[in-house]
Order: C-alpha cells, then structure tokens, then sequence
C-alpha cells in the first residue's frame, strides 16, 4: 500500500488530468521519470503547443498554496527532463511550454478545487507572475 502522501498526489494527478482534458488538452503522457534527473507529472499537448505539467495536491485545511511547493530547483528538474523528452522525442522545443496544476482537496469530493496555471514559468526555469 502507497504511503498517505504518495496516494494524495496521485488522487490529484487524476483530477488534474481530468481537469486539462476538461479544457481541451490532450493528455501524450503522465509520470514521465528520468532517473537521476527528474519526473514531470503530465505531459500533454494544447492545440500545437507541448505543455509540461507539474501538479501540487494539498488538503484544504493546510494554509499554504499547493504551487507554493514548486520552487526553483524544482522547476529547473522539470525543465531538465523536458529537454530531455524533447531531445528523444525528436522534437524541437519551440512551441512549449511549462504549466501548473494546484489541487485542493476538501473533505468531500465536491468540495475540491483545482487551479490550472498556464506558462507557470519559463524554459529557464523562471517563474512567471501570478
């Protein structure tokens, strides 16, 4: 059995998906891991651009913000990974970008809130202003 902590990000990695294939993404991947690099969450593609998704799940009770946890050095482990996507893929990295999704989770299923954030921060890693 997976570990609470384990078991809450991937219950949020699901409403996450559910939430861009409610706005028209197509989902190409989910948990993409490269050891000793990285792992990004979703990958997927909105209209010709190549989004790269990391989620954040957090209780509603807990006061910090969910993207709060996405710090530099892990978008710089993210940005990595997507390089390398990218390069095995064969594709160019012109049209990309780099999204968040915050989930809240209440104490009842509808009582849950998620927060898709496009262009959360650029290919150097940098975060752009909420």
């Amino acid at each position: 059995m997976a570990a609470p902590h384990l078991a809450t990000g991937a219950y949020g990695e699901k409403l996450a998906v559910r939430e861009l294939r409610d706005a028209g993404l197509q989902i190409l991947a989910t948990n993409y891991r490269v050891e000793g690099l990285g792992e990004i969450d979703i990958i997927a593609l909105d209209g010709c651009t190549l989004c790269f998704v990391e989620v954040k799940t957090r209780q509603k009770s807990e006061r910090s913000r969910p993207g709060d946890a996405i710090g530099g050095e892990k978008r710089q482990r993210v940005t990595r990974t997507a390089r390398h996507w990218l390069a095995r893929a064969g594709i160019p990295a012109a049209l990309i970008r780099f999204d968040s999704v915050e989930v809240r989770l209440g104490k009842a299923f509808w009582q849950h809130q998620v927060l898709h954030s496009p262009a959360s921060w650029d290919q150097l890693g940098i975060a752009n202003s909420r």
